[in-house]
């Protein structure tokens, strides 16, 4: 019984949207054309045309009027989506309103003017309007519950989807989200977030779940050629967005917040897993890139506003600890040999398989001091060498020195080191390119001069030296230089313009393509602060006991303004240091790397 009634359903409901309106009308006019035709040419009797004519008119204004009270109780005028238009698209009231009435003046004039044939024509239009207006009687019965009401806008977003796709190769939010149906959805889920509506707000997010969902059956990655998959990938980052917005603002339940972030963030995940089916590994890295850094993001300003007393611990602690969840899910997804439990729901499809789709990635994820960062070398080793990393960074492993050890100075002959090097090309473009990833690290640590609140109760986000120090560890002894020489001399290089065909370069291209709200995508050219400390870091002593020659060689020698404002970046991420010369205070600062067991113990 309940497949029979889904099916009538389905059948009643069909398409909605602009293209099935005006093929439902079309085929309104010829049918109304073919009554007036055969009335004309056999018109029923009078008296009979008449008393049908009123039954029809008796019963056009008992559906007219049912339909009135389920609308009035079902829905609000004051609510954009579904507005009026969604509605009328889909149940057609003024197609039969306009048949029926057509065919009831029809009537009247015909027995004003004493014409069978009008008389006839009429009331037959009259009954043709009121068997379309049962069927729009029950559209309105359907709509009147949230799960139809779900799905059939969910499948009016995605015929809008699909057809913004038809119109451009790659439609964007803001191209598309300032007017018609996209404006109206999004306008509807900013007021729910101002009324903190958390049950419209699921019910929306479910919408764009649905139509995506059933987007990714016929389409499987953002490649050229208009993929409806772009668009709901992009409204999932502007929902997410905003969503974070009015969390940190204190305008919604900390619960609420944190089931509507799941619920996007899972969308998101599975959206990059079903590209990735398609081959398209840069662009499922993109996605996953987008949203860690997002997330990574909304801890540390929830972890910031949360310190300086702004935000309550409360609402910190709840999204703090669901973005960290949400990293590690999706930090699960691209590790290829993860460990630990899971359940039964996660995919086992890896969506990131490439050098470059990795690179995408891990920029992204290394970013923001909101959640822990150095895990992701771990798979990151084993995905650009093909084999499992078997030490542990927080004893003082120099896990990327081994990664370069195992890619050039003893070269594995794996089929992911091979890709690898193809990729990346020589030693030195790979250094350039995690010189790069240390860039964005240090730009984006937390304030240091802010205390973790007890009340928060984080560990991992704690004020332990110990723990910055961990995250600046693999970086620190990735030394591809030894002297100051040599640390000015890559400075220099590294302000030259890159090559089209820079690894770097290409994962900008492929996050460039998803235009996400929230913390740029910024180059490390424009970051030189974090760069000079990103070559500082490198010539610092890891040991107690070795000397900070170079190191200091290397900040004396430059111009003293850029020493202030690498100054100026180590007051800000770094502890205080009791030295007044900008250099001996960078020196002191770099200290906190002997916090972290000497890596001598491991050999490359």
């Amino acid at each position: 019984m309940k497949s029979t009634w889904t099916t009538l359903q389905r059948r009643i409901g069909g398409e909605m949207g602009v293209a099935a309106q005006r093929r439902r009308r079309i085929a309104l006019v010829i049918v109304v054309f073919l009554v007036l035709v055969l009335t004309l040419i056999d018109p029923t009797g009078r008296p009979q045309a008449v008393s049908s004519g009123q039954v029809g008119i008796a019963f056009f204004a008992a559906l007219l009027t049912g339909g009135a009270i389920i609308f009035g109780l079902s829905f609000s005028s004051a609510t954009l989506w579904p507005s009026l238009r969604e509605i009328n698209e889909y149940v057609g009231v003024s197609d039969w309103v306009t048949v029926a009435s057509l065919g009831t003046l029809a009537l009247a004039v015909g027995v004003l003017v004493n014409l069978d044939s009008m008389v006839s024509f009429g009331s037959t239009v009259v009954i043709f309007g009121d068997l379309m207006g049962l069927v729009s009687f029950l559209r309105i019965l359907s709509l009147a519950s949230p799960d139809r009401r779900k799905v059939v806008l969910a499948q009016r977003l995605g015929e809008e989807f699909t057809l913004a796709a038809t119109h451009s190769e790659r439609p964007t939010l803001v191209e598309h989200g300032s007017r018609g149906v996209l404006h109206r959805f999004i306008t509807e889920f900013e007021s729910s977030l101002t009324r903190s509506d958390s049950t419209t707000l699921r019910e929306l997010v479910g919408e764009v779940e649905q139509a995506t969902s059933s987007l990714r059956s016929r389409d499987r990655g953002l490649h050229a050629g208009g993929s409806p998959l772009h668009l709901p990938t992009e409204l999932a980052f502007d929902l997410l967005h905003r969503l974070a917005q009015r969390a940190l603002n204190g305008g919604l339940d900390p619960r609420g917040a944190v089931d509507l972030q799941t619920q996007i963030a899972d969308g998101l995940i599975g959206s990059a897993v079903n590209i990735s089916k398609g081959a398209n590994d840069s662009q499922a890295a993109a996605i996953l890139g987008r949203l860690s850094l997002h997330l990574a993001w909304t801890a540390s300003t929830a972890w910031t506003m949360a310190a300086r007393n702004s935000l309550e611990s409360t609402t910190a602690r709840s999204l703090i600890v669901s973005s960290g969840d949400l990293r590690g899910r999706i930090l699960r997804s691209v590790d290829p040999d993860p460990s630990g439990l899971f359940s039964l729901d996660e995919q086992l499809v890896r969506p990131i398989s490439t050098p470059l789709g990795c690179l995408t990635w891990l920029r992204c994820f290394v970013e923001f001091h909101g959640a822990p960062m150095t895990v992701a070398y771990y798979p990151t080793f084993q995905l650009l060498s093909g084999e499992r990393y078997k030490y542990n960074i927080w004893d003082g492993a120099p896990i990327l020195a081994q990664l370069r050890f195992h890619l050039y100075s003893s070269p594995s002959n794996t089929d992911e080191a091979v890709a690898t090097r193809t990729a990346f090309g020589s030693a030195s473009d790979f250094d350039r390119t995690f010189l790069a990833l240390s860039v964005g690290l240090i730009a984006t640590l937390r304030d240091a001069r802010l205390r973790s609140p007890t009340t928060l109760g984080l560990p991992d986000l704690s004020d332990e030296p110990r723990r910055l120090a961990y995250e600046l560890w693999s970086f620190a002894t990735h030394r591809y230089f030894d002297t100051a020489i040599e640390g000015l001399e890559t400075l220099a290089r590294y302000s030259s313009q890159r090559l089209p065909n820079d690894l770097w370069c290409q994962s900008g291209v492929s996050l460039s393509q998803i235009a996400a709200p929230g913390p740029p995508i910024i180059d490390p050219i424009s970051r030189m602060s974090a760069l000079g400390l990103a070559i500082a870091l490198r010539l610092a002593p890891l040991d107690p006991f070795d000397s900070p020659t170079e190191l200091h060689g290397f900040l004396s020698r430059l111009d003293p303004s850029y020493l202030n404002t690498i100054r100026l970046l180590t007051d800000r991420i770094l502890p205080n240091a009791t030295a007044k010369a900008p250099v001996d205070a960078i020196i002191e600062q770099l200290c906190i790397l002997h916090e972290m067991p000497s890596s001598g113990t491991f050999t490359l």
